[in-house]
């Protein structure tokens, strides 16, 4: 598993990725997905969503990639140059927002 950054655009996903990447060969082998997001101040706090991809765009002028950089870190993504980018558009089947109660304290409180 590894982390990738997810957009919407209205009820549909968006997660950028290489199509020459595990990930992106399995969506081009199988478009059934499940995606799991986690609070990053409360891994108690999660959103589960399945689904399947309904659609693969051309991102090689990484002009969606951007977006999502700026979303996540305030500008443009650092590495420019990329064989196969693509964005992968995905219909949620299933999606369901989880808060347990147990509270987020590392190591005692410790930052």
């Amino acid at each position: 598993m590894e982390p990738v950054w997810v957009g919407r655009e209205g009820d549909r996903i968006l997660v950028a990725t290489d199509r020459r990447t595990l990930k992106g060969r399995n969506m081009d082998r199988d478009p059934r997905v499940a995606i799991s997001i986690t609070d990053f101040t409360n891994p108690y706090e999660q959103v589960l969503i399945r689904g399947r991809v309904i659609e693969v765009r051309d991102d090689g002028d990484l002009k969606m990639l951007d977006r999502l950089s700026h979303e996540y870190t305030g500008k443009p993504f650092a590495r420019r140059k990329w064989p196969s980018r693509a964005i992968y558009v995905i219909e949620a089947d299933i999606a369901r927002h989880y808060r347990s109660p147990l509270i987020h304290e590392p190591f005692g409180g410790q930052p």
